[in-house]
């Protein structure tokens, strides 16, 4: 049996990283070769259902569970920050409370907070140009909590809700899942610091 879910964790992990590397790459090739087309109204109409497409395969891509998360979503975590520091990006700390720790979460709601974090950390190395980022994790009785802070040159606390792109909706996505209050607090040169509160019952 042990057998048998590893294999089906193998294959999942080869299908999303199938999604992502390869066929994400051939509709992003698609997508070039179709700006570079004269404008009208039918390219203009495939273009935005092509965009479409790729969303979906970004969503679905996600929605794969990591082969991390079978050994827990603390593990997880500390193995998504050491792989997401590079050289040149920010310093990654990261730092789980012991008694959050011991919460346990259904796959699903592990699958969110891994998520959530991912699209932090990517968000934070695309646009923050920080040199440090931390992400602390504690709890208390009734609620779990979420806290990332970077140096980086700040942003708009307006963009979450306005912004095109698919990390931030992401991050709202799960975090309303997981019925989790978001909160962001930002200045100019002086960073951003993002705060999810998540209940436990």
């Amino acid at each position: 049996m042990k057998e048998r879910r590893l294999q089906v964790q193998a294959d999942r992990d080869r299908i999303a990283r199938d999604l992502h590397d390869s066929i994400g790459q051939q509709l992003a090739a698609v997508r070039m070769k179709l700006n570079a087309l004269p404008e009208s109204a039918e390219a203009e109409d495939a273009g935005r259902f092509l965009d479409s497409t790729i969303q979906e395969v970004r969503a679905i891509s996600h929605n794969l569970l990591p082969e991390a998360l079978q050994f827990g979503w603390v593990p997880a975590l500390e193995d998504l920050c050491e792989k997401m520091t590079v050289p040149g990006g920010p310093a990654i700390s990261l730092e789980v409370e012991e008694q959050a720790r011991n919460t346990a979460f259904s796959r699903q709601q592990e699958l969110s907070i891994y998520r959530i974090i991912q699209e932090i950390i990517s968000n934070t190395l695309r646009h923050a140009e920080a040199r440090h980022l931390r992400i602390t994790i504690s709890r208390n009785e009734r609620t779990f909590f979420i806290h990332t802070s970077d140096d980086g040159k700040g942003m708009d606390t307006a963009v979450p809700a306005s912004s095109p792109g698919i990390g931030w909706k992401n991050i709202t996505a799960r975090a309303n899942l997981l019925r989790g209050r978001m909160e962001i607090s930002s200045r100019l040169l002086q960073g951003t610091q993002l705060h999810i509160a998540i209940p436990l019952s």
